[in-house]
């Protein structure tokens, strides 16, 4: 994940520049009560400036 950082905010920043809200995040599946452990990497844009929150950890 380190290695695609660069290529990761070059993204957010084109769809912030045409007015995107952009959210990124890797999730591991075992924090969420899945039982593997796996990591997936989500990107969450929106134009109508509401601000997307990932899920809270699995208890």
């Amino acid at each position: 994940m380190r290695r695609l950082k660069p290529f990761i905010s070059m993204i957010e920043n084109c769809f912030r520049a045409v007015d995107y809200e952009v959210n990124s995040k890797v999730l591991w599946t075992s924090d969420y009560g899945v039982p593997q452990n796996k990591n997936h990497f989500f990107m969450v844009g929106n134009r109508h400036g509401i601000k997307y929150e990932f899920p809270e950890l699995y208890k």
